[in-house]
């Protein structure tokens, strides 16, 4: 045996124990990238070794040194395969779609939020300041609105506009990392987070409204209490012909609009999914709820004001969120390069808000619903793509915006309720008591109610299944045929923020 045949057959060797030990390690790495690296099942390098090997035989029988094949290892993080050193790279899918390869998952932190992405080790997930910032700014344009309807009267509509734009580039994250990850939408998880992170809360508004019904008497009377506990339990203080109990409650249509569209979205994006439509499929619902919408303003013509709180009002809203979120990838390249501009622009768009925040009586005008608010989503969807894509540090006045996003979910619960109870003071004067007494509920809420439930949500999901990418050898029917690129994102971070 010549010596170049003996170094061939040592290499081998070599790249079969590293191979093994890597599976052994990271079995669900491996896994994944099994159709890629041919790794054995009993985790040895089986195409290159034997390659390798066969390459040195047929060198050491034809009389010629052998010479190693150069490849790419992918377990090998910057080992030697041949002579070449390479590095880790992030596994494609059957169409070339980068999925996160980590050993947290794609549902954990990425390398740029955790303390040691190598050994998949958990830093505590953060959150984006930049979306929180956003989320201050629509619950202090509803407070103002309710605090002051005469000179806020559109500043409820931007905030709502914001929220539904938000939550729908969110929740969608969450379900294209399900499919991305398991091929499927893992139901029971999914609405199992969404009641702890919304009952919680709600429970403790709705517990307050009755000691204060009871003892006070101060809104709709005891008549009023089964029809406002059955709306707002269920969802549906949004729909027609309905009863709903007090009017302290009417702003929980917002959450009935998202909850509603939460019972399809998951299921629309699925099957989009699997058959890669989902471009189709968002295209076709934008422009769904735009005709839904102007049928409902023609029925109810001319009192256009009526359908305020109807889910084809606002329906689009949460489409754009979720087209943005589908379509990341190619609408980040669109924005301004430099900071600088980003700053500009975000401010731009801030000043737009407060400008038609002030503009009264938009709601009885079907152009608010038809032209004003598909204009202030897309406007909303370059904001939260500049909030999600740029890390601007949270100093100063931004701080406080960023502590009061922390808590817009209780604000906004408890906001209306406290307005009214106070007599719905329809002045800045007035309403800056009912402002101090939100946030001192909402603070109380979320130390009280939602932290404890995040820690159990929390604590749920880390006892299940973990979340490992497992790509399947050859063409994978549940990825999309043209899905965005993986990115760098703080993954945890964003699935925290539609929780918190």
């Amino acid at each position: 045996m010549t010596a170049s045949s003996q170094v061939a057959e040592m290499s081998a060797r070599r790249l079969s124990r590293i191979s093994a030990r890597r599976a052994a390690s990271a079995p669900g790495i491996c896994s994944g990238l099994r159709s890629r690296c041919g790794c054995s099942p009993g985790g040895g390098r089986g195409r290159d070794a034997t390659a390798q090997v066969s390459g040195a035989r047929g060198g050491r029988e034809g009389g010629a040194p052998a010479r190693t094949r150069r490849g790419r290892n992918p377990a090998g993080g910057g080992r030697l395969t041949g002579d070449k050193p390479v590095e880790i790279r992030p596994n494609r899918g059957a169409r070339g779609y980068r999925l996160p390869v980590t050993a947290a998952g794609p549902d954990h932190a990425s390398p740029r939020t955790t303390s040691s992405s190598r050994s998949g080790a958990r830093a505590p997930a953060g959150r984006v300041a930049g979306l929180d910032a956003l989320r201050g700014v629509a619950i202090a344009l509803v407070m103002l609105t309710h605090a002051d309807g005469d000179a806020f009267g559109s500043g409820g509509m931007v905030g709502v506009t914001l929220f539904f734009v938000l939550s729908g580039f969110l929740i969608t994250g969450l379900l294209v990392r399900d499919l991305a990850s398991h091929g499927r939408v893992r139901w029971g998880r999914f609405y199992g987070a969404r009641a702890l992170r919304l009952l919680p809360p709600l429970g403790l508004v709705l517990a307050g409204y009755l000691v204060v019904e009871g003892l006070l008497g101060l809104f709709a009377g005891p008549s009023q209490v089964p029809w406002t506990l059955f709306s707002a339990l269920t969802y549906t203080s949004n729909l027609p012909y309905l009863p709903h109990g007090s009017g302290a409650f009417f702003h929980l249509w917002t959450l009935a609009t998202e909850e509603q569209f939460y019972l399809l979205w998951p299921l629309v994006l699925a099957v989009a999914w699997r058959r890669r439509r989902v471009r189709a499929v968002v295209a076709l619902g934008v422009a769904g709820s735009l005709l839904l919408c102007a049928a409902t303003i023609a029925y109810q013509a001319p009192d256009v004001a009526r359908v305020y709180a109807l889910p084809t009002s606002w329906s689009v809203a949460l489409f754009v969120g979720c087209a943005l979120r589908l379509g990341r990838d190619r609408a980040s390249r669109a924005l301004p390069a430099g900071p600088v501009a980003r700053r500009w622009l975000a401010g731009a768009l801030l000043a737009a808000f407060a400008a038609v925040a002030v503009v009264p009586g938009l709601d009885a005008s079907p152009w608010m619903y038809l032209v004003a608010i598909p204009a202030l989503a897309v406007a909303s969807a370059v904001l939260v793509l500049l909030a999600a894509e740029s890390r601007w540090p949270a100093r100063g006045p931004v701080r406080a915006v960023v502590a009061l996003g922390t808590v817009s979910y209780a604000a906004y619960l408890w906001n209306l309720p406290i307005t009214q109870w106070l007599g719905d003071p329809r002045d800045l004067t007035g309403g800056t008591l009912g402002i101090v007494l939100t946030l001192l509920a909402a603070t109380a809420s979320w130390w009280l109610v939602e932290r404890p439930a995040a820690r159990l949500r929390r604590r749920a999901q880390d006892g299940g299944r973990p979340d490992v990418p497992r790509p399947r050898a050859g063409s994978d029917p549940a990825l999309p045929a043209r899905a965005e690129p993986a990115r760098a994102e703080p993954a945890a971070a964003e699935a925290r923020l539609v929780a918190e």
